[in-house]
Order: C-alpha cells, then sequence, then structure tokens
C-alpha cells in the first residue's frame, strides 16, 4: 500500500511540474508584450546577510499563480519555486531554502552571497491571461558592527565631542565592515549651512566579503582661536546606519589668549545653579570643567543642523539656550567652569568660578547668654568678656564685634580678642571671645552686633542685635583701691563736722519735700497723670535700638523685622509630620521636599485659557514670565502641602538666602487665617499674633512702617478655614483680598481648590499644588529611614506601587509623609484594600503608640474604645455650622475632658490658643482680647471619619425620608470620604447610602466607590467593578473636578486589580501630554498616568487642531500603556502626515491601530506616516485634507451654536417659571 501512495505522489508531482512547464511555454511567446509599464516588484532591493529575508512584491490579492526563478532566464531555467491556487511546490520550496508569503513575495530562509543574482516572477492573474514579469536585482548587504561614522577622536560610542586640535593634526572617520561599501565626506556647518572640505582624503578598502570606507582631513593653521563644527557624513543606497551624521567640535588656537573675565558664582549647597553662556544666539557650545590641572569636557551641544546635546556627568543638563543647569550642587563641583562657543559670527569664551556655600545653623550669630527666640538684654558691668559664634558655615568667615549706631563707638573698647575655627568635614565653626572695657558712661545701655565680618549686601552676611545694660557700680577695682589707713585717719579727725553736715542735708530733704507736697497738690488736676502714650512713646525710646533720643522710623523697622522673625522661626521649627511625635518636632527645612506646582495661562488681556505649566520651583512664583499680578492664589486639595509651603517662603524670608527671591522683600506678614476671630485691623492682627506680648511697637507705629516700606510680602494661610466674619467687607482682610488695600504689596493667598471666588480678584495668577512625584516621594523616604537605606526605601516605593489605596491617599503628601513614618516602624506585610481598611490601620497605630506610650495604664481606667460622642460632634459640624472647629470647653462638654486629653496625646485632635474679641466692640478700642483655645482635627480626613461612624449608626436607624433629607446635607462632590468610609464601616447600612446615590446627578460613579469598600461582598465588588469596566469610562470637561478625580480612582483600581476596561474616553478635558511624567494633564488640574488593561483610548476634542508635538507626544505616551489595542481621535484635526520613522515603527511593533475620525469619514494610520480609508484602500491627499477641516470647523460651529441656543432656551424657561 506505502509504495503505491509513493507511486501515486509521484505521479502526481510529475503531472503538476508537466502541467506548469506546457502552461509556461504556452504563454512564452508572449511575455515580452507584459514587461513594460508599472512593476509590481521594486526592481532593486537589499537583504541582510544571515538573515531571512523577503523580496517583496504587491501582487492583486487574487491571482492563480506565481513561479519565482533565481535568474532572469524563464524559458530555459526550472522555476525555483511554483505557488498555484495556494499550493507550494518546487526544488527550491522542497530543499527548505525559500517559501513564499501569501501574497506572493518570495522569501529567502537564510540569506548568503549566492542570493546576490536577479530574481525572476512570473505572475498569472487567471488562468487564460499571459503572465506579467517582475525582474529584481537583490543586493546582499553587510550591516556594520557600529551605528553612526567612527571619528578617532570621539571613539566607538559617540557621535558627538570635542577635541582641541594643533596644527598639522588629523582627524579620521570611518564606517568599517559594510557592504556595499558608505561614501563618506567631511563638511564644515555654520549657521548658513554646509561647505565641503576640499583637502579630505578617502579610501575603500575591500575584505572577504565586505568594505572599509576612510575619510581623513588635517588641522591647518590659524593664528586667532577658533571653534569649528565638523561633520562627517555618510552617504549609501540601504539603511545600513542608524545616524548618518558624526560631529566633532575642534578647537583652534588657545583661548586664553582672549584674557576672559573670570564671574564669581556662589551657590547653596544642594541647590540648582544656572550658568549661563552667552547673551546671544549660539550655534555650538561646549562646557569644560577643571579638574585639578586639567579641564575636563562636561558637556556638548550643537543647535543648528541636527540639533544634538551630550552630557557627560551626571548632574547637569543643558538649556535650548546653551546654560548648563547643575542640579543638586556639591562640594565637589567647586572650580572653575569654562563655556567655548560660536555665535555664527565669533567664537567666545566666559569663564565661571563656582563656589559652594552653607548657611549656618542657627541662621545668625549666637551671643553667650542670649536666647534665641526673643530680642537679647543682658545685664553687665563695666567690663567683661563677651562671646559670640557662628556655627556649620561654609565658606569660613570671619566675626565682629560692632556699635549698633556709628554715635556709640567711642563707648566701648574690645581687647585681648581670641578666634578658634574649627572644621566637622565641609563645614566652620567660629568662636570669637573678645573682652571688652566701657570707656566713658554717655547712658546706662548700648546696643551691639555680633556680624559677620563682610559687606551687609554679601549673601552671608549675617548679624545678632542685642543689648547691654550696666550696672551701677559704687565702688570698682578702678576707684575704690585706695590707702586703707589714711582713709581712716581722715575720718578720726573731723567726726563732729560729718555729723552737722549730715545733719544739714537731712533738714534741707526734709524743707524740700514739704515743698513740692503742696505744690502737687494744688496742681494734681493737670498734673497729676503723664499721658498714656507719652509713657510708651519713653518706653519705646528706651528699649527699642536707639541713637541717643532719636526714635526714628528705621529703628522701628528694624525692631518689627526682628520680632517677626523670632516668631516665624518659632512656627518654621515646630512642624509636625506625624501626629504622634509632638516631642519631635521638625524644622521646614528638614522636612520639606519640593512637589509639584503649575500655573494656569492666561491671555494678553489678562482672562485664562484654560492651560496649565509646570513651573520649576516655587521660586518661580517670584521670577517666572508667566507671572503678570502681584495677587497670586496657591490652590490644593486638603493635605496637599499649601501650609507647609508658606511656613517654607516665611523661613526663606527669615534667612534670607541670596539665591531666594524673597530675599527682595523688606517684609514679609505671615498670617494663618484659621486663628483669627473677630479682628478688623489688619495691623492690630500683625500686632496680637505675630509680635511678642511685651512689644512697645503700636498699631499706629506698624501702619506707618507698612506704609513706608518699600517692598512687603503678604502671605494669607488657608483662605478655606478662614471664619466668615474676617471676610465681611468691614474687615481689611477682605479688602487686601478684593485688592483696595496694601496694592502696592505682593500678596499670596493659600486655599483649598476652587474655593477662592474669582470675582474677588478677577487678575489675580492662580497657582495649583500637584502634590508629590515619583522623584519627590522617593526624596521624603531617603530623609527618614536614612540616605543609605535603599533597601527600606524600595519596600515602602514597593508597597505603594502595588496598593491602588495607598497610591490614593498618598498622593496627599501629609498621608504619604505618615504613612512613612508608620512604615518606617510597622510591618508592611499588610495589604489594604479599600481606605476604610487604611485609614483603620492608621489610627490604630496611633492608638497603639499612645497605649505602649503610657505602659497600658490609661488604657485600664478609661474605655477609649466608644468615640460616639465624638462621632456625633463631628458629624454636626459638618452638617450643621459652617466652621470646621470647636471651643475646647464645648467640646469638652461633649466628649469628657479626659477623652479630649487623650486624643491631644494621640495627635489626631490639635488644640491651639488664639485670641477672641468682643463683637461689640471694635478692634481697636476694645479691651485686652480674651485667649481661647480652638479644636481642630489633624486633618479634615480624621473629621471625616468619625463623621462616617456616626453616619453609619444612623442609616441603620433612620427612615427613607430622614437618611434622604440628611444626606442632602452632605454632597459627595466634597465629603466623597464620609459616603465611603460609611459603607465600609457598616456594610449593610452602606447598601441605603448606595441607593441614594445611585438615585442623584451623577451619583453612579461615587455609588461604585462606596460599594468597592464592602468588604464583606466580594462578589457584588468584582461584579460592580466587571460593570463599570464594561462600559465606556467617560470624563468630560462637563464633569466636576471630584467626579473626574473618582474616576480617575477606579480607573487605577482597576488597573491594579487587572479588570480590562473596553474603552477609555477623554471628552474635551485635555490640557497637555508629559511623556517624561508619563502622564496626560487635564483642564481640570488633574492628571491620568499611564495605565494598563485599557483596550481603546478615545480622544475627543470638539474642533481642536492638535499640533505635530502635541500628536506624537499623545502617540508616545499610549506606547507607555501595556496592552493598549486601540487610539481613536474624534471631532479633531490632526497633522497630515508624520515622518516620524522611529515612532512609526514603535507603534507597529506593539501593534497599536490609531482611527481619526474628523467629522464622518474613518481613516487609518498607515507604516507610510499617512491616513487612508479605513474602509477602502484611498490614500488621504491634501485636497480631501482640506476639505476635511473645512467640514471640521462648519461642524464645530453648528455644535457651538447649538450650545448657545440651549443655553437661551435653559434660561427663558427660567425666567418663565420664575415669574
Amino acid at each position: 500500500m506505502k509504495e503505491k501512495n509513493a507511486l501515486r505522489n509521484k505521479v502526481q508531482e510529475g503531472n503538476i511540474a508537466s502541467a506548469n512547464a506546457t502552461l509556461i511555454l504556452k504563454y512564452s511567446c508572449c511575455m515580452e508584450s507584459y514587461t513594460d509599464g508599472l512593476s509590481e516588484c521594486d526592481p532593486l532591493q537589499y537583504l541582510g546577510i544571515g538573515e531571512m529575508g523577503t523580496i517583496k512584491c504587491s501582487f492583486d490579492a487574487q491571482f492563480y499563480s506565481v513561479f519565482w526563478y533565481n535568474s532572469s532566464d524563464t524559458v530555459n531555467d526550472e522555476p525555483i519555486l511554483n505557488f498555484k491556487e495556494t499550493v507550494k511546490s518546487g526544488r527550491g520550496y522542497l530543499s527548505g531554502e525559500y517559501d513564499v508569503a501569501d501574497d506572493g513575495s518570495l522569501i529567502i530562509n537564510e540569506t548568503t552571497l549566492q542570493h546576490e543574482r536577479t530574481f525572476t516572477a512570473l505572475l498569472f492573474r487567471t488562468r487564460s491571461e499571459p503572465p506579467k514579469t517582475n525582474t529584481v536585482s537583490v543586493i546582499i548587504t553587510v550591516t556594520p558592527s557600529t551605528t553612526f561614522p567612527v571619528i578617532d577622536k570621539c571613539g566607538k560610542h559617540n557621535r558627538l565631542c570635542f577635541s582641541p586640535e594643533e596644527q598639522g593634526s588629523q582627524i579620521t572617520c570611518s564606517v568599517e565592515n559594510s557592504k556595499p561599501a558608505v561614501a563618506l565626506n567631511w563638511v564644515t556647518r555654520t549657521d548658513q549651512g554646509d561647505s565641503n572640505i576640499s583637502t579630505q582624503v578617502t579610501q575603500v578598502v575591500e575584505e572577504k566579503y565586505a568594505y572599509s570606507s576612510f575619510s581623513t582631513i588635517a588641522i591647518g593653521h590659524s593664528n586667532t582661536f577658533v571653534l569649528s563644527l565638523l561633520v562627517c557624513k555618510a552617504t549609501y543606497s540601504p539603511q545600513l546606519l542608524m545616524f548618518n551624521e558624526s560631529i566633532v567640535l575642534i578647537q583652534y588656537g588657545d583661548w586664553s589668549s582672549l584674557s576672559p573675565e573670570i564671574l564669581k558664582k556662589w551657590a547653596r549647597l544642594g541647590s540648582t545653579v544656572e550658568l549661563s553662556c552667552s547673551q546671544k544666539n549660539i550655534d555650538y557650545l561646549v562646557w569644560r570643567r577643571q579638574s585639578s590641572d586639567l579641564l575636563e569636557t562636561t558637556a556638548i551641544a550643537v543647535f543648528i543642523g541636527v540639533k544634538d546635546v551630550q552630557v557627560l556627568t551626571p548632574k547637569y543638563t543643558v538649556k535650548g539656550n546653551g546654560t548648563l543647569v547643575i542640579h543638586d550642587v556639591e562640594i565637589e563641583q567647586e572650580g572653575l567652569f569654562v563655556c567655548i562657543c560660536h555665535d555664527g559670527e565669533d567664537s567666545g569664551v566666559i569663564m565661571y568660578d563656582l563656589s559652594v556655600y552653607i548657611i549656618p545653623r542657627p541662621t545668625s550669630p549666637v551671643v553667650n547668654g542670649c536666647s534665641l527666640d526673643q530680642y537679647c538684654v543682658l545685664e553687665v558691668g563695666s567690663f567683661g568678656t563677651l562671646v559670640c559664634s557662628l556655627s556649620g558655615v561654609r565658606p569660613e568667615l570671619d566675626i565682629q564685634w560692632k556699635t549698633y549706631f556709628e554715635s556709640d563707638i567711642k563707648m566701648i573698647s574690645f581687647y585681648d580678642e581670641g578666634r578658634k575655627v574649627t572644621q566637622s568635614g565641609d563645614k566652620f565653626d567660629i568662636i570669637l571671645t573678645s573682652k571688652y572695657r566701657l570707656n566713658e558712661m554717655l547712658k546706662n545701655r548700648l546696643t551691639l552686633k555680633c556680624e559677620v565680618a563682610e559687606d551687609k549686601s554679601h549673601f552671608l552676611y549675617r548679624s545678632t542685635t542685642f543689648e547691654l545694660v550696666f550696672k551701677e557700680e559704687h565702688d570698682t577695682e578702678a576707684n575704690s583701691y585706695t590707702n586703707s589707713d589714711d582713709t581712716v585717719a581722715e575720718m578720726n579727725k573731723r567726726p563732729i563736722a560729718v555729723i552737722v553736715v549730715i545733719s544739714s542735708l537731712i533738714a534741707f530733704i526734709f524743707i524740700v519735700g514739704i515743698a513740692v507736697v503742696l505744690i502737687c497738690r494744688r496742681d494734681k488736676k493737670n498734673k497729676s497723670k503723664m499721658h498714656k502714650e507719652d509713657v510708651d512713646q519713653e518706653q519705646m525710646t528706651s528699649m527699642l535700638p536707639n541713637k541717643a533720643d532719636d526714635n526714628s522710623i528705621s529703628a522701628k523697622t528694624e525692631a518689627l523685622i526682628s520680632q517677626l522673625r523670632v516668631g516665624y522661626q518659632r512656627i518654621c521649627n515646630t512642624i509636625t509630620p506625624i501626629p504622634f511625635a509632638r516631642d519631635g518636632l521638625y524644622g521646614v527645612d528638614v522636612v520639606y521636599v519640593e512637589g509639584g506646582m503649575k500655573i494656569k495661562h492666561r491671555n494678553s488681556d489678562g482672562t485664562s485659557h484654560g492651560n496649565w505649566t509646570y513651573l520649576n520651583s516655587y521660586n518661580d512664583l517670584f521670577t517666572d514670565s508667566l507671572v503678570k499680578s502681584n495677587f497670586l492664589v496657591i490652590e490644593g486639595d486638603p493635605g496637599i502641602g499649601k501650609s507647609t509651603l508658606a511656613a517654607k517662603l516665611a523661613s526663606d524670608w527669615c534667612t534670607s538666602y541670596r539665591s531666594s527671591p524673597l530675599k527682595n522683600f523688606e517684609l514679609l506678614i505671615f498670617i494663618r487665617l484659621k486663628y483669627l476671630t473677630n479682628m478688623q485691623s489688619f495691623y492690630e492682627t500683625i500686632k496680637q499674633f505675630l509680635l511678642p506680648k511685651d512689644t512697645l511697637l503700636r498699631n499706629e507705629d506698624i501702619e506707618e512702617i507698612l506704609r513706608k516700606s518699600k517692598s512687603a510680602l503678604i502671605l494669607l494661610d488657608g483662605y478655606d478655614e478662614a471664619p466668615s466674619n474676617i471676610l465681611d467687607t468691614k474687615s481689611d482682610i477682605y479688602h487686601i483680598l478684593t485688592r483696595n488695600m496694601l496694592q502696592q504689596f505682593t500678596v499670596i493667598l493659600t486655599t483649598r481648590t476652587n474655593c477662592f471666588p474669582r470675582n474677588m480678584s478677577p487678575g489675580g495668577d492662580i497657582f495649583r499644588l500637584t502634590g508629590f512625584n515619583e522623584a519627590a516621594r522617593r526624596a521624603y523616604i531617603l530623609k527618614v529611614v536614612g540616605d543609605k537605606d535603599f533597601k527600606a526605601t524600595e519596600i515602602i516605593m514597593e508597597c505603594l506601587h502595588e496598593s491602588p489605596i495607598l497610591g490614593e491617599f498618598c498622593q496627599i503628601p501629609l498621608f504619604f509623609v505618615l504613612f512613612t513614618h508608620l512604615a518606617k516602624r510597622e510591618d508592611l506585610t499588610k495589604s489594604f484594600s479599600t481606605v476604610t481598611s487604611f485609614f483603620r490601620f492608621i489610627i490604630s497605630c496611633l492608638q497603639e503608640r499612645q497605649k505602649l506610650k503610657n505602659n497600658n495604664t490609661e488604657y485600664d481606667q478609661y474605655n477609649w474604645t466608644d468615640p460616639s460622642q465624638l462621632d456625633k460632634a463631628a458629624f454636626e459640624l459638618l452638617t450643621e455650622t459652617d466652621k470646621l472647629f470647636w471651643i475646647k470647653e464645648e467640646l469638652c462638654a461633649k466628649v469628657g475632658k479626659e477623652f479630649y486629653e487623650h486624643y491631644v496625646c494621640i495627635g489626631m485632635l490639635l488644640g491651639e490658643e488664639t485670641l477672641l474679641h468682643s463683637d461689640g466692640a471694635s478692634s481697636l478700642n476694645s479691651e485686652i482680647p480674651c485667649a481661647i483655645t480652638k479644636v481642630t482635627f489633624y486633618h479634615k480626613l480624621f473629621l471625616e471619619w468619625h463623621a462616617a461612624h456616626y453616619l453609619s449608626r444612623y442609616a441603620d436607624q433612620a427612615t427613607t425620608t430622614e437618611l434622604r433629607r440628611t444626606l442632602k446635607n452632605l454632597d459627595p462632590s466634597n465629603l466623597q470620604y464620609v459616603y465611603r468610609f460609611a459603607c465600609g464601616i457598616n456594610p449593610e447600612s452602606g447598601d441605603r447610602i448606595i441607593k441614594y446615590l445611585k438615585s442623584i446627578e451623577d451619583g453612579e460613579t461615587f455609588a461604585t466607590l462606596c460599594i468597592l469598600e464592602q468588604t464583606g461582598n466580594t462578589e457584588s465588588i468584582e461584579s460592580t467593578l466587571q460593570d463599570f469596566c464594561s462600559e465606556t469610562v467617560l470624563i468630560s470637561s462637563e464633569s466636576s473636578r471630584l467626579l473626574q478625580q473618582s474616576i480617575v480612582q477606579l480607573i487605577d483600581i482597576a488597573s491594579r486589580k487587572k479588570v480590562a476596561i473596553d474603552c477609555f474616553h477623554l471628552e474635551n478635558c485635555i490640557s497637555s501630554v508629559n511623556v517624561g511624567k508619563e502622564h496626560i494633564q487635564l483642564t481640570s488640574g488633574l492628571h491620568v498616568d499611564k495605565f494598563q488593561y485599557i483596550k481603546e483610548l478615545k480622544i475627543t476634542e470638539m474642533g481642536r487642531e492638535f499640533s505635530l508635538d502635541t500628536t506624537s507626544s499623545i502617540l508616545e505616551f499610549c506606547l507607555l500603556c501595556d496592552g493598549l489595542q486601540q487610539l481613536t481621535f474624534d471631532c479633531c484635526l490632526l497633522p497630515f502626515s508624520i515622518e516620524d520613522r522611529a515612532l512609526i515603527g514603535k507603534l507597529q511593533q506593539e501593534d497599536i491601530t490609531v482611527v481619526w475620525i474628523p467629522t464622518a469619514t474613518w481613516y487609518s494610520f498607515c507604516t507610510s506616516g499617512n491616513w487612508k480609508q479605513r474602509y477602502g484602500e484611498k490614500m488621504l491627499t491634501e485636497t480631501d485634507y482640506l476639505k476635511e477641516r473645512d467640514n471640521l470647523a462648519d461642524f464645530h460651529h453648528g455644535q457651538s451654536k447649538m450650545k448657545v441656543n440651549k443655553y437661551q432656551i435653559i434660561k427663558e424657561e427660567e425666567i418663565l417659571s420664575h415669574n
């Protein structure tokens, strides 16, 4: 049987070959007439050696057969492969050397040099038509090991380098082991174009199966210093190299002949430094840094032709204008920096001598015997010793004693001065010890300064002002050291005379006393009292730094500045990053890690157009060109870091860093609005809240100082927490916010997002804090766990990445800080699937820490686990009042004093003393205000947590009508966590809450978030998440910001749980795309991070025209998203074509389909970079593109008109219904 089957197969194969031969011979006489016209195969094709290669042809989809030959003789030679009606045969196919694709293209399974020949394809469209001949010449290519031409001065790994050359030296460019040979050509590049170098010598060396090309130029003679840009260009037919140009910057001559000036540059340790190269437009440059006796190349930049920047050292970047940016500057980077540049006309050099400084701690000199937090007065004798020190400073400085007023210089002399300097690492500690002697007693007090012995304009100038008050000394070593025997003898000679004299003096004094009493009684009505203001003025004169009796405005200003700084330093050095660590306070400079900040764009007329731009630093608030106003509103969600930023600004002003723009403000007034009560006067507010109790500055003095101040910054923190009566029209704060008062000063207001009414100050600039990014989180974790504990850092970061709940909460810096400190101490094996479980973990940690601290004694006496009264008080605070605090006595009456004190110890409740004025008296004339203690939660979420406990119990007992009436007072857009906590605490009553949410507008998303909190109902949670993801997930510009945020949270949860979303739709809400930060910025200020498991991303931007850069950024963002299958653009205009071959290749590799629907026609993105109709083969022409643009404009205009008409109809209906 086997022999019969083999014989049958052999006969059939012979019959096929015979039939094919017959078919070919039949039409051989007709072939000539079918070789003309357009070829279906490219006549010249390149295949890489040792690879699977395809000779590509674009045959019709339906053809009868194709015969491939490895020669041009189709009559005498036998086909190597036959492909007829999907059946493959032929000796080449059977041997495995060749194969054929479904479209008829010939596949060579492994190419060799023997395949460099002519191949011919005979195509039969039908059985009866004559065949068409397609001839292809195949060139086998050998790809070189490098991806660019190699310049010997640059090495095999650098396509751009710098080389100072001497006369007679040579530079060679090469491409080795390529096939075919690559032609190389040297050119000189300027802003006018490229010029060939005629003296170059080229050579091509043929090797076994490849070629090596070389081109060499010699460096000519130049008497002057010149920087030149030389380019080695490669020309070739196949795509053998990724880059066809390599560049070398050549320096002719010595730049030191120009004798450039060395500019001194100081930088604070850890700061960012910018070194500018030139004020002109630069064509190319090189930055070099002196290391020992050598100049090492730091960065190279070319801004003409193919723009390229190469940074050779970490922590450096180069801006588009050539400025060198040094990030986190270190001591080791001190030294000489040289920029060698060419601006199109001349070559130039600029040099910087960079030195790093460190601000001392404390920031001002310390005088022995003086406290840091108050104005210092020392009671001393007429001679003694003074000691002053300055610690932790760099560079080494001198400190000296100086009288505050020049006229006092003769009063005191310093001698035997000793200066001791000790170095610890990079810092210096300086101690000055001096003896002093009082030369003459012009007055009983003297104002001195211990200061840095530098000019006051020096950035490290620091001084400490204090007063010496001299004690009365009746007997001193100078006047009492006399001969005791002579004194006794003299006294014995005249005892009677002494008695007589003393008696006379007593009688005289008695008579004078009687006369004075009589005179005082007679003039009692007019002279019995001294006017209070005169007393104050006299005391002011004696207590303020003074020059004789001159109580000038400058002395008052100096006193105000000194007292403000002491107050601010107390605020800035008592930061509590975690509630249970109140005994471990931090300075704001220690805990502050800069997060993201952006500014809202404004048009030339001051109106906003919705786009946001990120700032590099908070210092840009005062320097960025986008800032147009002196009224700045900084928005952010609760816990985002608004108050910490305000404290940081105050700290910077106190320390007066030279690099900080805060140094330009003579005064900074920092008011935390939540602590104000009935204060109406701004000047009284300053006195009562910022100055010490014993200050002698009056309200009138403060007003005078402010009005005469050259520059001041008013920093108002917490508009959303301010009492309502502080913001009425009678208050100075209101008039400052509406710019009717102190208009000449810069005002910064911090507030919760979208809380400040724009119409109060419509011309102000709007900023928004965006929280910690990845780098900021990592930086803070390293601060907490230690700079070298990278393992602990990675564990914490891994927890944040794996848990969507942690990711949600830890976008808020306050909770990220709290979690980081807890994570350092707690077991991180615990996972959190809901916000309720995470917050319960936070609460339990706080409770357990206090329990361990108290050795369990308090927990045996009181039942701390029943905070029901606090729950009720929290719920009432949210629903029945417009304030978010209690008076201490009121809260203690509700929850009990012991309970209150316990929660304060834990850190969940904060009690802070403030002043309360009577409503019935004006603030200027009222009596001394009474002190009260305002109690708030550590964060609003703790308030919502306790309110949610009450709501979960109330929802179980209330009727449906009562529950709906109560929930109407809890807006889920502002209080979503109350709802989510309540559903997580009590899933049964949560069902009633979820039912209510589903019945209100936009409540479906909030209901979904609440369902996810019900951990007891796993099937319902999974089902809800599946239902949410099975439908199109929409974020629209018409959605509220919190609704958008909730949807982003749900997408993150679904992505982490690996639940696929069919379609994610962004409608008219994209502001920008930041590929570097891997997110899409929304117009609401939120951002959508790169995601997973979303099948389609749909972008609708009605009538918007996307630029080429924006479109490319969106495509690059999609490449970051795992699992994305399709990107759809709807109702917008895209570029006619995209020529970025690398981007197109990545889209093809990731198999992402790009669809564009401008109006009605659907287009697909092709690998050529153009568009073609999705349901046809027609490519989009320029004429069709212009028509689509016009159609889109007409469609958008019609949609806008419909919206206006709809709005008018709604307004008319409202008016009619009202009438």
